[in-house]
Order: structure tokens, then sequence, then C-alpha cells
């Protein structure tokens, strides 16, 4: 696989949006930096980056570039193949076409990429998975799934302890009319869950506690969701309004506070909350100009303050794109404290087997002392 690099030796300082190049405009007493990925030591779990082709999951170490684990397919797979969140260790969730049906496997990966445990899934899960959550104690793998309801019914939420082979019931959504499209476990013992109503014209997302057993539902109108996910204490949402204004919702799960930051006209490719969810990371591409002037533009937005701190931009001419290449995809990792990889995925107009490559860049966001 060609791997190609860039390195970015210059150290920005924070400015506001409009500002071009590195130029400092107001001290924000916050330090956010381009850093040399030699300056890194981290742990291995924060290295790698998974990436879903025909052949399987792939694991990059973005320090190296290069693949460190392949975990293959060997059947036919279905598109439901993905990762899992577990916690401590890392979870692969595949269905594939077998001779006798439709056959579903959760494989337990630890923090070395070692194959640690692995489960075949009931029959009568099938349909079901398909918005679950799941999670891995002590040796037993949980899944949080919805009944298959319809939307002008309604979809109660259950609890699978796979090795007792029990399921039970944990919130009831009697009268909830609403089809659910996404689970996500919080580190607060609730569940998180989003859906749709069967007119698709209302986002509905809630949080239920998982013992008390309340639901409280939130919806909103003109809206298409771009990412809906769990970041520490934080629900993160993030879409379009009709507007074609990208909008970024945070919740804290602790205490339900609401925040919502306005980030351009632009669809971004990616947003990460930092620093204990004070700044949004976030990646926009500028798709309308002419190919060989189209930019992505990273940038660090303050959640309190309400502007943009950072902005780093990136010339699609300068990472030596081939004629039919573009970038597919922006995201962003964790690393440490204080640091944060953009990882930018490229691959062919027409993607082919083994024709993706990565291209990290490094950032530190560093609070000084006033």
């Amino acid at each position: 696989m060609n791997i190609k690099k860039i390195i970015i030796l210059i150290i920005l300082m924070p400015f506001f949006i409009g500002c071009n190049g590195g130029d400092e405009i107001e001290n924000q007493a916050i330090d956010i930096r381009v850093v040399d990925k030699n300056d890194l030591e981290l742990e291995s779990i924060y290295q790698h980056r998974m990436i879903l082709d025909e052949e399987g999951l792939m694991f990059y170490n973005i320090l190296t570039n290069e693949i460190e684990y392949m975990f293959p397919f060997e059947r036919d797979t279905h598109p439901l193949s993905r990762l899992i969140d577990l916690a401590d260790y890392r979870g692969i969730f595949m269905s594939a076409e077998s001779d006798s049906g439709l056959d579903q496997w959760v494989f337990v990966l630890d923090n070395q990429l070692n194959l640690v445990n692995q489960f075949e899934l009931g029959e009568e899960l099938l349909g079901n998975l398909i918005f679950s959550t799941m999670a891995y104690n002590d040796g037993e793998l949980l899944v949080y799934y919805p009944d298959r309801g319809s939307v002008t019914d309604w979809q109660n939420i259950y609890k699978y302890n796979v090795q007792a082979n029990e399921h039970t019931l944990l919130v009831d959504m009697e009268g909830v009319q609403i089809g659910i499209r996404g689970l996500h476990l919080s580190d607060q013992n609730q569940l998180i869950l989003w859906g749709l109503q069967e007119d698709n014209d209302y986002i509905h997302y809630g949080i239920a506690d998982l013992e008390t057993k309340e639901l409280e539902l939130f919806y909103d109108t003109d809206f298409s969701l771009h990412d809906f996910r769990i970041e520490g204490k934080y629900l993160v949402i993030s879409g379009v309004r009709n507007d074609l204004q990208f909008e970024v919702i945070t919740i804290d799960l602790t205490n339900r506070e609401k925040r919502i930051s306005q980030l351009g006209e632009y669809s971004s490719m990616g947003v990460k909350l930092a620093n204990d969810g004070r700044f949004i990371l976030t990646a926009i591409t500028d798709w309308w100009s002419e190919s060989e002037s189209q930019r992505t533009f990273i940038r660090v937005y303050d959640v309190f303050a309400e502007n943009v701190l950072f902005e780093h931009e990136i010339r699609h001419d300068e990472l030596e794109l081939e004629a039919d290449e573009m970038i597919w995809y922006v995201d962003f990792m964790f690393l440490a404290e204080g640091y944060y990889a953009v990882v930018l995925e490229i691959d062919l107009i027409n993607p082919q087997s083994d024709t993706r490559r990565i291209q990290p860049i490094f950032f530190a966001i560093e609070e000084l002392e006033e």
C-alpha cells in the first residue's frame, strides 16, 4: 500500500475565523498547535484506527501508517459488520450468510488486538441487532436492543445476556410512536436512543435511566442527522438544518444541560469534543471549489465563548492527491490528555480493494495558566 506522508513543522497560535494564516488576534490563554508525531508517546489502544473494507477489518497504526492487524472475513459478509465499543475492550459485530441462513457473531479483542472471546448470537435476535449496542463485563456479553415494532406501534428495549440466554425488559416504550434507529450506553448507567416518527419529519432522542427506568424524550425538526454518539459524559448530536447551517448539540448527561453550536454553512465531515466538552474539533471541506483549489479546514470551536479559536487549512493539492483520489472522510481520535489526531481517509473516486490510505495530523490543545 502506498502511504504518503506530510510533515507540518510550524506552530500555530489561536485566532478567530476570518483571519488567514497564523496571526494571533487575541490571547485566549489556550495554546493550540500542530505537533510532530515523534513527540507523542501513546498506549497502543490510542494508536489504532479501524477501517472496514471487503476483506475484513483493518487496524492502522496512525503513527507508522501501517496495517498492524487485520481481522479477515471468512464468509461473504453482511453490511452490518462493524466495530463496537466495549469499554476496556474492542468488539467486532459481524453478520454473514451461511448455508443455514444468516449467522451473527461478536468477537472481543483486548487492547493489544488479541482475540479473547467470541460469541454466536441466537436466531431470535435476527433483525433486532441493526440498532443495538453492547457491553462486555467479566466475560459476559450484554446486548441492548429494540424489538421489531413498527413506528405506528412502539418498540420496547431489552437487555440480552448471551451466556444465560436471558432477555430482560429495560424500557417500556408503550405509547412512544417512534422507530428506534440507534442506541448507546453512557458511563452514567443510562441508555441513549434516537429515532424517527413515521413521516420522518421529527428527530427524537431520549435518555433512559437504567435504575429508575425513567425515560426523558426530546425532539427536533428540520434537522438532517449527521452523527449521534456518546463522548464521556456528553451526548453529541450533529447535523444540518434546512437552511444548511451545520449544528452540534451537546447534552451533559449528568445534569441535562443542552448547548447548541452553529458551525457554519458547510456540512462538516466530522466532529469531536475536546477538553471535557469545552471545545469542538471539526473538519469542513470546501467541495464547491474547483478540484485543484479544494481545501479542508480543521477548526477548534469554543462551546462556551461561541467562537472559533483556531483554524488550520489543508490544501488538497498539497496532499499530493492523484487525479483519481479524493478525501472520503475526516475523523478525530483522542490520543492522550490534550492531544488529538485528525485522520484524513483518502481513496479513489471509484474505490477498489486495498486502495484506501490515511493521513493523520496531530494537534495539542493546552489551557495555559492565567
